[in-house]
C-alpha cells in the first residue's frame, strides 16, 4: 500500500519525533524515502558540504545543543547550559548515559560519553583551520573540563553565536579521533556517534543510505525522544520521472521522495491525491563563489585570483542581469518564488530586503552601470559600450577585466 506523502524538494534532516505514551511492541518500521540523486562524497564532518552528508552527520552525532521545529534551542547531549555574569564563561552539563555507537557492534555500551570527549571535539575544531566549522571556535578562549560531564568554555567577549556553535559542532569519540593526525584528512569508513540513528554500514551501498534507530540513544530516558523509524532507507534515483512511476505503482514501497522534477509533478503526479507543497526552506543558489585574499590566507586556501569579483559595481550588474522569475518559471515551472537573501521566508530569522532597494531585472541599466565605471572597451582596445564582453584599462591603457 502506498503512503500518500510527498516531498516536493528540500533536504530530510533530523528525524527525532516526540515518543508518546508507552504501548505493545510494534512491528519493525522502515522509512523509504527516494531520492533524486542520492549524493556523498565524505563522512568526514570536518568537511560535509553536501545535504545528503548533513542528514549522515547530524542524524549520527549528537550536538550541545539543538532547536526544535520552532528554532527553538532545546537540549541534546548537554541536558543543562548557563552564562555567567561576564557574559563570557558557559557551562554545559551533559547527560550521563549517552554511548558511542559502532555500527559493527550497535549494542556495545563500553564508550560513554564524556566530558572529554566533548573538550577534544571543540579543540579538533579549533584547531583545524580547514574544518567548516572552524569559523565557530575562534572567539573561544578556552574549552576545560571542570567535571566527568561538566565542560566550561570562556569567549573572548559576549559571543553572540554560541548557540550556533553549540547545535552545529558534532561531538566525536575521542578514543577513535585521538588516532588521526590529520582529521582534516581522516578516513571515515563509518561515522560513530552517539545521536538518534546509526549508520548501517553493512546495508550501505552506493545507491542506498541506511540509518538504523540507535538502540543506546539517551533521548528517549531523558527528553521522551527517540526515533519513530526503525530505520530510514534512501534509495537513490539517477532520474526523476523512474523515481515517480516507482512511488505510484509501488514497485520500490517508497514512502516519500526527494528532488522531483516539476515536470513529474505536473504529469506523473497530476492525479495523485492527496498532495500538498510545503516550503522547507531549501533555496536555489546563483551565485558568485568568492572569497578575499585575507579570508583565503586565514584559512589556508589556495585559489585562482580574479580580482573583479570583488568590484562591487561588477557584482551589482551581475545582480542586475539575471531573469530570476524566468528562472522559476521555466526551470521549476513556477514551483518556486523569487528569493531575496539566501534566508528564506520560512525561516524566523529571514529579512525582508525593502522593494527599493532590491536589485532589479534590467540588463541595460547594468550596462550602463558598468559604462560609467570605465567598461567601455571592447577586445580590440576601442572605444564601444555597446560591446560584449567588455573591458576596462589600467593605468598604463592594457585592457584588464
Amino acid at each position: 500500500m502506498l503512503v500518500a506523502v510527498v516531498v516536493v524538494s528540500g533536504l530530510t534532516a533530523f528525524v527525532v519525533l516526540g515518543s508518546g505514551p508507552a504501548a505493545a511492541a510494534a512491528p519493525f518500521r522502515s522509512l523509504r524515502i527516494g531520492i533524486n540523486p542520492l549524493v556523498i562524497t565524505t563522512l568526514n564532518p570536518l568537511r560535509i558540504t553536501l545535504a545528503d552528508e548533513y542528514v549522515v552527520v547530524y542524524n549520527v552525532y549528537s550536538t550541545l545543543i539543538t532547536y526544535d521545529k520552532t528554532y527553538r534551542a532545546v537540549p541534546d547531549l548537554a541536558s543543562h547550559w548557563s552564562l555567567a555574569s561576564d557574559n563570557k564563561t558557559w557551562t554545559f552539563d551533559l547527560v550521563q548515559n549517552a554511548y558511542f555507537t559502532s555500527p559493527l557492534s550497535p549494542g556495545d555500551r563500553s564508550h560513554p560519553v564524556t566530558a572529554d570527549d566533548v573538550v577534544f571535539s571543540f579543540q579538533v575544531q579549533k584547531a583545524t583551520k580547514g574544518s567548516i566549522l572552524h569559523s565557530y571556535t575562534k572567539p573561544l578562549v578556552s574549552i576545560t573540563k571542570t567535571g566527568p560531564y561538566q565542560v566550561q568554555i570562556v569567549t573572548d567577549g559576549p559571543f553572540a553565536g554560541m548557540y550556533s556553535a553549540a547545535s552545529a559542532i558534532p561531538i566525536l569519540p575521542q578514543y577513535i579521533w585521538s588516532g588521526y593526525a590529520k582529521p582534516l584528512n581522516a578516513p571515515i569508513k563509518y561515522p560513530v556517534g552517539s545521536g538518534a540513528m546509526y549508520y548501517d554500514y553493512a546495508s550501505t551501498t552506493s545507491t542506498t543510505l541506511v540509518l538504523r534507530k540507535n538502540p543506546n540513544y539517551y533521548g528517549l530516558e531523558d527528553y521522551c525522544q527517540e526515533s519513530r523509524p526503525d530505520e530510514v532507507r534512501f534509495v537513490s534515483y539517477s532520474g526523476s520521472t523512474t523515481m515517480v512511476n516507482d512511488f505510484l505503482t509501488g514497485a520500490t514501497t517508497l514512502d516519500a521522495l526527494i528532488g522531483i522534477d516539476p515536470s513529474d509533478y505536473q504529469v506523473g503526479l497530476k492525479t495523485w491525491s492527496p498532495k500538498w507543497a510545503v516550503s522547507l526552506g531549501f533555496v536555489g543558489e546563483i551565485s558568485i563563489n568568492v572569497i578575499t585574499p585575507a579570508l583565503a590566507a586565514a584559512y589556508g586556501y589556495s585559489y585562482t585570483s580574479n580580482p573583479v569579483l570583488l568590484n562591487d559595481t561588477f557584482r551589482h550588474a551581475v545582480a542586475m542581469s539575471i531573469n530570476k522569475q524566468k528562472l522559476v518559471d521555466d526551470a521549476l515551472l513556477g514551483y518556486g518564488n523569487v528569493a531575496d537573501t539566501l534566508v528564506p521566508d520560512v525561516n524566523p530569522w529571514h529579512y525582508s530586503i525593502p522593494a527599493n532597494q532590491l536589485y532589479k531585472f534590467d540588463p541595460a541599466a547594468a550596462r550602463a552601470l558598468l559604462n560609467s565605471q570605465g567598461w567601455v572597451w571592447d577586445s580590440t582596445g576601442a572605444n564601444k559600450p555597446g560591446a560584449t564582453p567588455l573591458y576596462r584599462k589600467d593605468a598604463n591603457g592594457n585592457l584588464i577585466d
